[in-house]
């Protein structure tokens, strides 16, 4: 936080808070008082939000940011997270958290990226160059040429997604072999379409959107990219997957809505 304030706001109302001025912020308030870390893969430490849960929602009182990281937009990514959290009563999954999150965005552009950035955010113009060239997505691939994974996954998350990947091909998207990395771009327009018809709210989303996105007619690029495990997930190995297979089958059987 130093860092930040002697970078960003000099001489500003909270520069001369010393260290217990700080935990006072957390400690001495009368309403449920929460510190949100955002890290990178590694652990280090590149982004703080102090957050108000209240009745009715949550008040994001101060935020902060390596002020190293500017390109990163990481004060927006903060704002975002927690309009995303507040308006969703019950957790939902994945999907759907993104669908309310896309439902917001305004960009001609729509870039999904997992929060512990394992595809670092420096890949962005290999996939915005594809978007150049006329597709309506570019998909971040640890499967193809290209590709450079620098951390590796455990071996039995590696075989899991080669399966599930076999079986993706096989029922909705022949030719993509990593529809799972967490680093794709839309077209803006796109994936508000895409993501409005959404039916798959855990972790298997994105076999859906993209089928979709095929559906109608738009070209989809895979793009090696760098790519680093992150020890800490949600994905449960067994449970997901078996949620994520019957997702796919799902989406394939599943009556089509007319396109909006």
């Amino acid at each position: 936080l130093r860092t930040y304030l002697d970078a960003r706001h000099p001489g500003g109302g909270m520069s001369d808070m010393g260290l217990f001025d700080y935990v006072a912020m957390v400690e001495e308030t009368p309403v449920d008082t929460h510190i949100v870390e955002y890290r990178q893969p590694d652990g280090a430490l590149v982004a703080c939000a102090l957050t108000d849960r209240l009745k009715d929602g949550l008040s994001m009182v101060y935020s902060f940011f390596h002020p190293g990281a500017d390109a990163r937009s990481l004060g927006s990514y903060m704002i975002l997270d927690h309009v995303r959290a507040a308006r969703l009563p019950e957790n939902r999954g994945k999907g759907r958290a993104l669908a309310e999150g896309v439902a917001m965005s305004r960009g001609d552009r729509v870039l999904l990226t997992d929060a512990d950035l394992s595809t670092p955010i420096e890949e962005l113009p290999k996939l915005e160059a594809r978007l150049d060239a006329g597709a309506g997505v570019a998909i971040g691939s640890r499967s193809i040429r290209g590709s450079q994974i620098e951390i590796s996954q455990p071996i039995y998350r590696v075989l899991m997604g080669k399966t599930f990947n076999l079986i993706v091909q096989t029922l909705l998207l022949p030719g993509l072999w990593d529809t799972q990395c967490g680093f794709k771009l839309f077209r803006g327009d796109l994936a508000r379409a895409v993501f409005a018809e959404l039916r798959t709210d855990g972790f298997g989303y994105d076999p859906e959107a993209l089928y979709l996105a095929k559906k109608r007619g738009e070209r989809i690029d895979e793009v090696g990219v760098v790519w680093r495990h992150s020890a800490p997930t949600k994905v449960a190995a067994l449970r997901s997957s078996l949620d994520m297979f019957k997702d796919v089958v799902r989406t394939r059987f599943r009556k089509p809505r007319p396109l909006q």
